[in-house]
């Protein structure tokens, strides 16, 4: 539902393209989601200036939901009103596939950004990985509830190159950061790995992604001095890690750290 106070923007054709919010002596601009996109300390005309530079051509661009189960979904957006939202499940890169029957899911106006955002994780081709006998590995999937993996695998990580899009989409997430908030970026080398910090220029945790070198590409994130996780933890084939699992929770980690959502830290400024 539309929240009180908030005032139409319309462009030179007459159609609405966001909303802007009186707060205190500041206008805030929210996007046609309900979804803030512009900081505190603008003036009406510069509110005004980024919804029209904003247009709505990111209606049609592929988004991430966070589904109530905490699984991370590609998808683009159905319809936009100030009622709700649909979005369709969009795995292919394109929602049009005719005749496809795309499952759908409806989210409140506005959308927090914790359930949608216009972060696109990299497409990865999560192939087989196959055996010493050439059968296929069924990383995630190997033992049922309760059974012990052999004691060899403990010791033996097969394939550590399927750990990589770990890498590639931590990456991916500090450069989306970096454009949608305002940060510094800073990038070092120390010893055997490499640290890549943004720092908020408002409140908020400083947020660093580590990536040691080594055979096992891997992944800590911390927030200030405070380590929130290592992806993966071990790596060996006993632990049988799933990718798309370490991923989904690498992607949670970091965005709580910026959007502030796990009551521990506040949000970081939005860039202007």
């Amino acid at each position: 539902m539309l929240p009180e106070g908030w005032i139409p923007h319309r462009r030179g054709d007459g159609e609405v393209v966001g909303w802007l919010e009186i707060v205190g002596d500041d206008v805030v601009a929210h996007d046609l989601l309900g979804q803030q996109v512009t900081p505190r300390g603008l003036d009406w005309h510069e509110a005004e200036q980024a919804l029209e530079d904003r247009g709505i051509g990111y209606l049609a661009e592929q988004h991430t939901l966070t589904t109530p189960y905490g699984k991370l979904m590609p998808v683009r957006i159905g319809e936009a009103t100030t009622e709700q939202v649909t979005v369709v499940v969009d795995e292919f890169g394109t929602a049009s596939v005719i005749g496809a029957d795309l499952e759908s899911h409806v989210l409140p106006f506005p959308v927090p950004r914790r359930l949608l955002r216009d972060y696109v994780r990299p497409r990865f081709d999560h192939r087989a990985w196959l055996d010493a006998e050439g059968r296929p590995i069924a990383y995630g999937d190997r033992w049922d509830i309760g059974e012990d993996p052999p004691e060899e695998l403990y010791s033996e990580c097969a394939h550590p190159e399927r750990f990589e899009p770990l890498v590639t989409t931590a990456r991916a997430l500090l450069d989306h950061l970096e454009r949608r908030y305002d940060v510094e970026r800073t990038e070092e080398v120390v010893g055997e790995q490499t640290n890549v910090t943004l720092t908020p220029t408002g409140p908020g945790a400083v947020l660093t992604v580590i990536h040691p070198a080594g055979t096992l590409p891997s992944v800590e994130v911390r927030a200030g001095a405070r380590s929130v996780g290592n992806w993966p933890v071990c790596g060996c084939d006993a632990c049988d890690d799933s990718v798309p699992d370490l991923l989904d929770q690498l992607e949670t980690a970091v965005f709580a750290i910026a959007e502030g959502t796990d009551g521990q830290r506040a949000p970081w400024p939005l860039r202007g």
